[in-house]
């Protein structure tokens, strides 16, 4: 599990650095798996509603 949200860090972090200066209110995650990659999402107050 550890090396599974390793790499959704990383993902996370990209999804943060493309939308750079986007504030979007709603971000839905198609095929959410466990959710690692929203959870990351959430924890840098990414978005106010989050959606898998």
């Amino acid at each position: 599990m550890a090396w599974r949200m390793l790499g959704a860090k990383y993902k996370a972090q990209n999804i943060v650095d493309v939308r750079k200066g986007v504030k979007p209110k709603k971000v839905p995650e198609v095929s959410a798996g466990d959710g690692s990659i929203l959870h990351f999402l959430n924890e840098w107050h990414f978005a106010p509603e989050l959606y898998a």
